[in-house]
């Protein structure tokens, strides 16, 4: 299991002497918002065996917020024209310092997006089928996402035809017909546990249908089976661990 992720501390809070010593503070900084709700999103999109409605509105924020954030230290390597002879102003030799440290938050940044496109990219490749074929997982997709679906899902067809399906009888050559109620379309597994905190006051939730309840109380942290819990990660009561 891959370790949690450290807190994010944005923007930059140094002390004196070093506090804003060459405006900084004026450049519009990351929101924390933001990038806390992209962190909280990495964690279920890893632990979820489903996919995640994909959160377009936060990922165009935070990429947009990281190109800001690279004009910023661009900016800091090069001292202002009007200073550039200015020797006995020592303020410019901390802009490396500043630039290099704002460039760690930024690649921090960079590797929770990548690793969400990794995430979701390999459930794409693993359920594709599954993903296409019902409207309700199609719509959690980014549309480069159901795009990336439907190509791979075509030439891995194509693939299945020219090794063997082709020389089977025509009655046998389906990739998504249902045999003693089975279909032969993978799909995740809801049966996997995740780790979850309650959000807000559930109150009594019943478990699997079953004569067991809960009483799910707010920042309680639980593990069940994904299946029991899937309709409160929708409606956003819970958040996995």
């Amino acid at each position: 299991m891959l370790a949690p992720f450290p807190d994010f501390d944005i923007p930059i809070d140094i002390d004196d002497p070093l506090r804003d010593p060459i405006g900084v503070a004026d450049a519009a900084p990351f929101e924390n918002e933001d990038v806390a709700r992209l962190v909280q999103f990495w964690q279920a999109e890893r632990f979820a065996p489903e996919l995640q409605p994909y959160p377009e509105v936060l990922i165009q924020d935070v990429t947009e917020m990281v190109e800001a954030q690279l004009e910023i230290i661009e900016s800091m390597k090069t001292p202002p024209e009007e200073d550039f002879l200015d020797f006995s102003d020592a303020r410019h030799d901390q802009r490396p310092f500043l630039a290099q440290l704002m460039m760690e938050e930024v690649e921090q940044i960079r590797f929770l997006l990548r690793s969400v496109f990794r995430v979701r990219l390999d459930k794409i490749e693993k359920f594709a089928q599954y993903f296409l074929e019902s409207d309700r997982e199609r719509v959690k997709m980014s549309m480069n996402e159901a795009t990336y679906a439907e190509r791979f899902l075509a030439l891995q067809q194509r693939a299945f035809r020219a090794s063997c399906l082709d020389r089977l009888p025509v009655s046998l050559q389906r990739m998504d017909d249902r045999f003693a109620g089975v279909s032969m379309v993978s799909m995740p597994d809801f049966s996997e546990s995740v780790y979850f905190r309650v959000k807000h006051d559930v109150g009594h939730f019943v478990v699997d249908d079953g004569p067991d309840s809960v009483d799910m109380r707010a920042d309680n942290v639980y593990i069940m089976k994904y299946r029991s819990v899937r309709r409160l990660v929708e409606i956003g009561s819970i958040e996995i661990l």
